[in-house]
Formats: structure tokens, C-alpha cells, sequence
């Protein structure tokens, strides 16, 4: 009931769009902001918890799950890089555990989202840039990393990691020749 039936069609043309590696994300981070602008943050952050709780939690899968543990169990830094608005992925980020990522920072006045982006979406090369900046900051290296990437927009991200895996790829993705040498994996 926050979107009506044109919302979801554009959403999914937007889906189409980034699968086949061709999303304009500036684009979509503001159209997918739309829908929450009418409301304050706190009553924001209670309905997409409350969202993520109950229906995105449940999908996450238990190979992902493990990753996850097997990871944070060998002391790994562990961190989500999406393009995906902050105001989401914090939700996410809590539900597994993980206290940091890097996601698309949304501009917040008067304790309403305004929809603007405040700075670089992570999506392809501005993924690797943003990378870059938040190991700079937090003084980490990528020596040993391991990258976690679905879809052709993940592919440069991929490449900075010393190990990069395809997570159920689709053909595009495993068209590239860049990602001939990764290893392809099912979570």
C-alpha cells in the first residue's frame, strides 16, 4: 500500500534495465526515494524495519548466511557495497550482523528524506571509487579480499578484490571475459 501499480511497473522496467547493464542508477535512486518522501525518518525506519523483517529476511539465503559466518569467524572485515539507498541497507546491514556498507547516501532535511543523492552512487566504477574511499578512511587494505558480485554492474568491484565470485550469474554477466577466471558459486 506505500506504491501504486505504475510505481511497480517502473520499477520493474528499471530491474530489466539494470540486469541487462544498462540502468541510468542516478535515475533510479531518486525515483525509488519517491515513495518515502512523505514520511518522517523515524516513521520511516519503524515501516522499512518492520519491511525487512518480514520480507527480505526470510529470502536471504543460507549459503549467503554462511559466507557471512565463515567470513566474520576468520576476523574479515565484512562490508555490503550496494547501490541500494542507505535508508534500506542499514535495515539489511543490522539483520546480518554487518556494521558497515557503503550504499547510496540520501539527502535528509527536517527529518524527511528529500530524494536528492548527497554524493557518488556505488554502482560499477563509482562502486571501486567508493571502496576506495572508505578504506582510506578506515586505514583497511584488500589484501586477502574476497568480492561477492551478481550482475555485469558488479564487474569492476570484482576485479579490485584478490577473489572475486560470481553469485548465481546470469548470461551477461558470464559473457564478460573479465570474469572468465572467477569462480561462479550458487548462494
Amino acid at each position: 500500500r506505500i506504491v501504486d501499480d505504475v510505481f511497480i511497473q517502473k520499477l520493474n522496467n528499471y530491474e530489466d534495465m539494470f540486469y541487462k547493464g544498462i540502468l541510468d542508477i542516478n535515475e533510479f535512486v531518486e525515483f525509488a526515494s519517491t515513495p518515502f518522501i512523505k514520511y518522517s525518518m523515524d516513521e520511516l525506519d519503524d515501516l522499512l524495519g518492520a519491511i525487512v523483517k518480514r520480507c527480505i529476511v526470510p529470502k536471504i539465503k543460507k549459503g549467503a548466511r554462511d559466507r557471512i559466518e565463515y567470513h566474520t569467524s576468520n576476523n574479515d572485515r565484512v562490508f555490503i557495497v550496494t547501490a541500494t539507498n542507505d535508508y534500506l541497507v542499514k535495515h539489511i546491514a543490522k539483520a546480518l550482523d554487518i556494521d558497515d556498507f557503503i550504499a547510496s547516501s540520501m539527502e535528509v532535511k527536517n527529518g524527511h528524506l528529500t530524494g536528492k543523492k548527497l554524493c557518488e552512487v556505488p554502482f560499477k566504477e563509482g562502486k571501486v571509487r567508493r571502496i576506495r574511499e572508505y578504506l582510506k578512511v578506515k586505514e583497511y587494505s584488500l589484501d586477502g579480499s574476497c568480492g561477492y558480485g551478481d550482475s555485469v554492474n558488479d564487474i569492476e568491484m570484482l576485479l579490485m578484490c584478490e577473489h572475486g565470485f560470481l553469485v548465481d550469474p546470469n548470461e551477461n554477466m558470464l559473457k564478460d571475459p573479465r570474469v572468465s577466471s572467477m569462480k561462479v558459486i550458487s548462494l
